[in-house]
């Protein structure tokens, strides 16, 4: 049977959740027997995950700097050389003026350093316009 939900106000929530007394003497347990505990102290990750920089929604790969002169009127054209899907890999080289169609969660190739969402975009054949003067997302960020 599902229990009935009754929403309180979030600055009664807000009270309740720092009046929650979690102090208390620490240990090591093993990760399975971890659940419902509290972790003491900071975790920090040593590596990236994931240890690459990936796609954060659908659109093309390819390079910033083809797209500076883009815009609405003057729309940059490039060619399409092959598609990502989440969990593949491109293995190819991605020239000036060349995309790869990217997937949410697939791995920017490495020629390439940024990602144009899709709705940014205007197919015409196998070649795809872009529109606007700004990169959604630069390498490192």
């Amino acid at each position: 049977m599902v229990k009935q939900r009754n929403p309180i106000p979030v600055e009664e929530a807000v009270a309740k959740v720092m009046q929650t007394d979690i102090s208390s003497k620490t240990e090591w347990v093993p990760i399975e027997k971890a659940y419902g505990r509290y972790v003491a102290e900071d975790l920090k990750a040593d590596h990236d995950v994931p240890p690459f920089d990936k796609s954060p929604y659908d659109g093309f790969a390819l390079k910033a700097a083809n797209t500076q002169e883009a815009s609405r009127e003057h729309p940059v054209t490039f060619e399409v050389i092959g598609e990502i899907g989440t969990g593949s890999v491109f293995e190819g080289e991605v020239k000036d003026f060349q995309a790869v169609r990217i997937m949410t969660g697939a791995k920017i190739p490495g020629d390439c350093d940024c990602v144009i969402i899709l709705k940014l975009t205007k197919k015409a054949g196998t070649r795809t316009h872009r529109h606007g003067n700004q990169a959604d997302i630069k390498k490192g960020r």
